[in-house]
């Protein structure tokens, strides 16, 4: 074995993708210090796309103090390329579930407002191009908060300004756009998504996303109906259809605002980034593929970082490994297996809290590794 791809996502609340590659890389090396090891941190379009791009771009950061979901000030940053020409945001840096605790996550109560306010930023630097990551929202307000930052007024029924959640959408009866930034029709969206679900339905953001970000059963049917109304008002004000587009309902239905308003498109985070990192042309001569994240189960397949791997691995007949926090016991491994994944490993070697796990993700990525790479050595 001469070459290897270390190609992980993070590992959630643990380790960045950079981090479990290079753990990775010291438990190969360790038990083999001829191998070559190509690290190519991965994400697929949620948190941490950031932190894969900044080491397949050369860009630099621009810090800035926006609003997260709740309203409430944030330190957050977003990428700019060295040529100036392209922003690069993560809606979970501003808007994030991670920034919100347990006991005050209610996607009634949340706006995309944040996310508007860095928009507004990059285009104020002059930049040409957006790409944005949708992953890890904490919002359901189908981007309307994100559409006022940007200069959107929404009107009630009496002309009165509505300040909008996604609990209050259906208050909004008009919007006037009167005082929207005038360059957004200059600015191309790239729009990197991990799902293809719709904006609303059964199998829309609410219903879907909704209970994860805090929503009651009771508070996933009002979502559902707040952004339904909400997507006629685009629909009647842009002149553009909303209701089946795939993957619309990512990121609480931010793709939608944006969408209507200029030129967006839809597009899989995991195959942007394995582009941007050359990755089919890396596994024209490498003898294995270790790839991984911090649980395996039934989204892992779904348009996931691991399931955009395992699909180029299998076109260029490249075997690949997943080294995980935690494997679903309840699921069936056949699909996995059929994708072009070749084992699937726990990197827990005991028994151990989630705590322990936590601290512990790189010590077990690395002895984890290391026996993997002695055992195909044999």
């Amino acid at each position: 074995m001469k070459k290897i791809i270390v190609a992980p996502d993070s590992f959630k609340e643990s380790l960045t993708a950079k981090h479990v590659a290079e753990a990775v890389e010291e438990g190969v090396l360790a038990a083999n210090r001829h191998i070559e090891v190509i690290k190519l941190p991965i994400a697929d379009g949620g948190e941490g796309t950031l932190d894969a791009l900044s080491s397949l771009i050369t860009c630099s950061e621009v810090p800035n103090l926006v609003s997260d979901a709740l309203g409430r000030p944030v330190y957050s940053h977003f990428l700019l390329s060295n040529d100036r020409s392209t922003a690069m945001i993560e809606v979970a840096q501003s808007c994030g579930l991670a920034h919100i605790p347990l006991n005050l996550r209610n996607p009634m109560l949340t706006s995309s407002f944040g996310v508007g306010q860095q928009i507004a930023l990059a285009i104020e630097l002059g930049v040409k191009e957006i790409i944005l990551a949708l992953g890890g929202s904490a919002t359901n307000d189908a981007g309307a908060g994100l559409l006022h930052a940007l200069g959107a007024v929404y009107l009630g029924q009496h002309g009165e300004e509505v300040h909008v959640t996604g609990g209050n959408l259906t208050q909004i009866k008009s919007i006037d756009t009167t005082s929207l930034n005038p360059n957004l029709n200059k600015i191309t969206f790239t729009l990197l998504c991990d799902v293809t679900n719709p904006l609303y339905g059964n199998a829309g953001a609410s219903h879907t996303f909704g209970p994860q970000k805090g929503a009651s059963t009771q508070q996933v049917a009002i979502l559902d109906n707040n952004i339904q109304h909400f997507a006629a008002l685009l629909e009647a004000k842009f002149g553009k259809p909303l209701s089946n587009i795939k993957g619309a309902g990512a990121a609480g239905g931010i793709p939608a605002v944006l969408i209507a308003i200029g030129n967006a498109k839809l597009t899989s985070g995991i195959d942007y980034i394995l582009k941007q990192s050359q990755f089919s042309q890396h596994l024209q001569t490498a003898d294995l593929v270790i790839t991984g994240e911090g649980k395996i189960d039934s989204q892992t397949l779904q348009g996931k970082a691991v399931s955009g791997v395992a699909t180029l691995a299998k076109e260029h007949k490249v075997p690949v490994v997943v080294l995980a926090g935690t494997v679903s016991t309840t699921e069936d491994l056949t699909p996995f297996y059929q994708a072009g994944i070749n084992s699937i490993f726990s990197i827990c070697q005991s028994p151990m809290s989630l705590e322990t796990a936590f601290s512990e993700t790189k010590n077990n990525l690395r002895s984890s590794s290391e026996n993997l790479i002695r055992l195909l050595s044999c």
